[in-house]
């Protein structure tokens, strides 16, 4: 579908893990599979990059609600047509996620616009 992108207002790819985490051997996430994310990313690029750029992403199992731009999406290493595509991340809606206050520590922010829980007691 991403090299038929500019027949579609949009190409929405849901994903199962989380795609703006960091490099992490035998991690559950698109992090712990380094060298297939990359090659995704570069297809992604090559395609959605250089044409339409209208992919969008609803990616689960990160236990929180977080938005990124695009700003954090793009692991192709191309510089002429990155592969940057917003990532809508769901998980718990009413619950905090695993360890939110150290995931969003300024040094290990993933999201340009980070966790949406907050404390209601």
């Amino acid at each position: 579908e991403l090299a038929q992108a500019e027949n579609y207002d949009f190409v929405v790819w849901v994903s199962t893990r989380p795609w703006t985490e960091p490099e992490e051997i035998g991690g559950d996430s698109w992090g712990g599979f380094v060298s297939d994310r990359d090659d995704l990313s570069a297809h992604i690029a090559s395609t959605i990059g250089a044409g339409p750029k209208n992919l969008l992403v609803l990616s689960g199992d990160n236990h929180m609600v977080a938005f990124d731009d695009g700003s954090s999406t793009d692991f192709s290493g191309q510089d002429e047509f990155p592969g940057g595509f917003p990532v809508f991340h769901s998980g718990p809606l009413t619950n905090f996620g695993s360890g939110v206050k150290s995931f969003f520590a300024p040094s290990d922010h993933y999201f340009t616009d980070g966790c949406m829980a907050f404390n209601s007691e």
